[in-house]
């Protein structure tokens, strides 16, 4: 899978990879392998070319139109092999906005200095529904609004985390200081790309106070200020 990496060392990737979809892909390229694509990615000498086509390949919910746009990269626009970072940034435009698990660029033709390129996007699932186990039903109602959770949203690792703090934040308020959270991420089988998120909660010992002592108060007796620590008592 490819991740974020360096302008140069992407490119060196796309280089590769566009040589293997030449060979393997047969809805973008000829069956034949194309020679003057395996020239373009073994070429050391910078040249010029002009991007004529973009397919975008992979999406399921996102506008192919709108990925161009995030991408900056357009047909007429000029980029140089080897050595540019055109495809580097295009790359970079998509990843931040964490829709994307995969993210990758393919020559696909070359006539001349005319050159078509496919991007390639796997999305991160979404959402498809969200359970919470280990406690009452009553809990699970309450937890619902402060997860944030929202179904068919993009599951990204900050969307996990803000759910597990929010929980644990409900349980501390309640006492349960230890609660821990884990989840499970299963595939949901009812709809594409979506998963469903399992939250197993263990709520510990609940803890108590058992005395409360105050120091340096010379002028206010503990009395008054234990019956100003609203919600804090013995």
């Amino acid at each position: 899978m490819l991740r974020k990496f360096t302008p140069l060392f992407l490119l060196t990737f796309l280089l590769i990879s566009g040589s293997l979809l030449a060979q393997q892909k047969t809805d973008t390229v000829p069956a034949a392998t194309d020679p003057e694509l395996i020239n373009l990615t073994t070429s050391t000498v910078p040249k010029e070319y002009t991007i004529t086509a973009i397919k975008i390949s992979g999406t399921r919910y996102l506008d192919e139109q709108l990925l161009l746009s995030i991408a900056a990269i357009n047909p007429g626009d000029k980029v140089v092999i080897p050595g540019g970072d055109q495809f580097s940034k295009a790359i970079n435009h998509l990843w931040e906005q964490n829709l994307f698990e995969n993210i990758q660029i393919f020559f696909t033709k070359l006539e001349g200095t005319n050159l078509s390129i496919e991007i390639n996007v796997t999305e991160m699932p979404r959402l498809g529904n969200y359970f919470f186990k280990g406690v009452r039903k009553s809990e699970g109602e309450e937890l619902t609004p402060k997860s944030g959770l929202v179904k068919g949203r993009v599951v990204t690792e900050n969307v996990k985390r803000n759910a597990i703090e929010a929980i644990q934040k409900y349980y501390t308020e309640k006492g349960f200081q230890s609660a821990s959270v884990r989840i499970v991420e299963e595939k949901d089988p009812k709809l594409a790309n979506s998963v469903n998120l399992l939250f197993f909660i263990e709520k510990g010992g609940k803890v108590r106070i058992n005395q409360v002592n105050f120091y340096g108060n010379e002028t206010v007796s503990e009395l008054k200020l234990k019956k100003k620590m609203k919600g804090t008592k013995e």
